[in-house]
């Protein structure tokens, strides 16, 4: 599982694994990466090393400078991280948990902003 998870995750960073290459089940779109994130949250987190590599895995994702996950896939990375951060009885977990959750939400408001500067304004302006 770890050694899957690190795979996805080096993919996912080199633009391997490109968000609208066509999901498996032939239909084009972002279903692969929704797909693969939804496969990576719901792995068992039953060792520190495992965890570690599903912190990176959401934290890749989140934070990718094209098409990050969003929606439905972003607000389950974050429970998923902030769980670990709860329930994690290893410093080393926490501490990681922490920190890719700080630069979660980091990017997710420095991607609102750019959204923001690039549109003219907020959401719902005349």
């Amino acid at each position: 599982l770890t050694l899957t998870i690190s795979l996805c995750t080096n993919l996912l960073s080199t633009g391997a694994l490109h968000p609208y290459h066509v999901t498996p089940s032939g239909s084009s779109g972002s279903g692969l990466l929704s797909h693969v994130t939804s496969l990576v949250c719901s792995a068992p987190l039953t060792t520190p090393t495992v965890t570690l590599q599903v912190l990176r895995y959401l934290l890749t994702a989140v934070t990718l400078p094209r098409e990050p996950v969003h929606a439905d896939d972003l607000l389950r990375s974050v429970r998923v991280v902030y769980n670990v951060f709860l329930c994690s009885e290893g410093r080393a977990e926490r501490v990681a948990a922490r920190a890719s959750l700080e630069q979660m939400i980091s990017g997710v408001f420095a991607r609102m902003e750019r959204w923001e500067k690039e549109h003219g304004g907020g959401v719902g302006e005349d």
